[in-house]
């Protein structure tokens, strides 16, 4: 292990905050109140700072925006829709039926996307053991609309990332991390080889229609070992450079990552962005920031591994549910067959 090193902060927990760096000791009062509180907040375990935030991610869903302008001039549904759950899963519904059967949208984290539904509602999805607690109505309640849409093959459960399935048309949106505008062509190209700008749309997640606005808050953080005062004095140096706002927002404008320091995010209005594309995403965390509560993805030992397990379950069946369901099938059938994959991993 180097000296310096990035890490989640379960990981520095592993680790031992014993032998850490604590950033407190490096950063004044005056200069830890620059960061993001959440951000900052992240890094601790217990009084101690181990992680310190040098970028952040989120979900923001990606649109379509030359697809999507045509199908709301035939059908007068607007982009306003997007902004909560309810509105997501109706537009889904149009779109499906508009296209002649395709998934309006693709989800890279599921999950996530149930938990923070269920966040915004003011019922949280809680871990038990490493896992759901699948007799939980909370989990039941926030689980039912992605299941009944994905099913019906509304949405889906993205191939990985949900970039690729946007710029060959198989869906008109993706739901993922902010990182992914690194993937976005300027080109859109369906399966008719036919091609056409993009004319990318950023929006926040959508949030509970009478809910909070909650979104996801991920990324590794700065840690350093606890050696010697000249290598703990390098390291507050250069954590120091990283972090000064006109460099962190040049560090984090390139790749889709949130700054984490206050005047860095006052900053982008006046940024010259090299690309649109990555204009509109700044747009959108800058609004993400200012109106929505932020949260901390869950951490447990073994518990991606079974998202990834159910992920993939999900994938080979979720073509198979839609086409049962245009068939004639029961929806709760299909549905408890979901429930039931959620059950099993």
């Amino acid at each position: 292990m180097p000296d310096l090193f990035f890490c989640h902060t379960g990981n520095a927990a592993e680790l031992g905050p014993e032998n850490l760096v604590d950033w407190t000791d490096l950063f004044s009062p005056e200069e830890c109140a620059s960061f993001v509180d959440s951000f900052l907040e992240e890094g601790r375990i217990g009084e101690q700072l181990c992680v310190l935030p040098v970028s952040k991610s989120t979900h923001i869903l990606f649109v379509n925006g030359s697809q999507f302008d045509r199908f709301s001039q035939a059908t007068g549904v607007g982009y306003d829709r997007l902004s909560t759950w309810d509105g997501f899963f109706q537009v889904a519904e149009h779109y499906y039926d508009w296209s002649g059967g395709q998934p309006f949208c693709a989800l890279d984290f599921l999950l996530r996307a149930v938990e923070l539904n269920g966040l915004s509602q003011g019922a949280p999805v809680n871990l038990e053991n490493g896992w759901y607690d699948l007799n939980d109505p909370n989990l039941q309640k926030a689980w039912e609309p992605f299941a009944r849409a994905l099913v019906k093959g509304q949405i889906a459960v993205s191939d990985l990332y949900s970039n690729t399935q946007v710029m060959n048309g198989e869906v008109a949106a993706g739901l993922g991390s902010c990182a992914a505008i690194l993937y976005y062509n300027d080109t859109v190209t369906y399966e008719d080889n036919t091609s056409e700008p993009m004319n990318l749309v950023t929006l926040p997640m959508p949030h509970a229609a009478k809910g909070e606005a909650v979104t996801t808050q991920a990324g590794v953080g700065l840690c350093a070992y606890k050696t010697t005062d000249a290598k703990a004095e390098a390291a507050s140096i250069f954590a120091h450079w990283l972090t000064e706002p006109e460099r962190n927002l040049d560090f984090v404008a390139s790749t889709g990552y949130m700054p984490v320091n206050n005047q860095a995010f006052d900053a982008i209005d006046s940024y010259e962005f090299a690309d649109e594309g990555y204009a509109k995403v700044y747009q959108t965390l800058k609004e993400v920031r200012s109106s929505y509560t932020a949260y901390t993805e869950p951490s447990a030992p073994g518990y991606y591994e079974k998202v990834y397990q159910l992920y993939n379950e999900i994938r080979a069946r979720q073509q198979d549910w839609a086409d049962r369901y245009k068939n004639g099938e029961e929806i709760d059938v299909l549905t408890r067959e979901l429930w039931e994959l959620l059950r099993s991993v």
